[in-house]
């Protein structure tokens, strides 16, 4: 069975119903699960805003992120996808899930370019608080243009792995102001990623 819906303006979403390999990536989910909770209860992430990604060390062109609006103070194994494969030329993304309902984050653009740039990244988090970096850029959202992406990718090929990202936080910022309003932390390990987000955080 496979399911597309139109998301993001314009790119389609296809599930397909392998949701067996899930279980695969349950040490990614579990440790996703405790981080997300952490985080909701620093105050640095809402329960529908913010996500995670960790990337298949046996498959580079595989990550398994949260979901689209998912809330990530109680991870639940529907509110994971694995993605298999973006195919840029045709604007499509292609994923395992669980939930047939379920949607990728509309970061996920940004979360593909992040590991195809950077062969050593392995970890994404995006939450709507600054944390202490030299690094802005301004990122529109849900969908980033061209110029903005050209500048995150430069700074992604400069090994940059904190950024501040300005006018990116649409659910507590009602209009734009020029100011930084979320983060994204970037990483080889996943747990040392995590640990290393905490301490910015506190």
């Amino acid at each position: 069975m496979e399911i597309k819906e139109k998301w993001l303006d314009g790119w389609v979403l296809d599930i397909t119903e392998n949701k067996s390999l899930m279980a695969t990536y349950a040490a990614e989910c579990h440790a996703m699960q405790l981080f997300g909770r952490k985080l909701f209860d620093f105050g640095v992430i809402s329960k529908q805003g913010g996500n995670f990604a960790i990337r298949d060390r046996n498959n580079p062109n595989v990550f398994i992120s949260t979901a689209h609006g998912v809330n990530k103070s109680k991870l639940r194994k529907s509110d994971f996808l694995i993605v298999r494969f973006i195919n840029w030329r045709d604007k499509k993304v292609f994923v395992d899930a669980f939930d047939e309902h379920a949607m990728p984050s509309t970061d996920t653009l940004l979360m593909g370019q992040t590991f195809i740039t950077d062969p050593e990244l392995n970890t994404w988090v995006h939450f709507h608080k600054t944390v202490k970096t030299p690094h802005e850029i301004k990122m529109n959202y849900p969908v980033t243009n061209e110029a903005e992406m050209a500048i995150f990718t430069f700074m992604i090929i400069n090994k940059v792995m904190t950024i501040n990202l300005i006018d990116h936080d649409k659910i507590r910022k009602t209009r734009p102001d020029n100011q930084p309003d979320s983060a994204i932390i970037l990483g080889k390990d996943y747990l040392e990623t995590f640990q290393r987000t905490i301490k910015l955080i506190v």
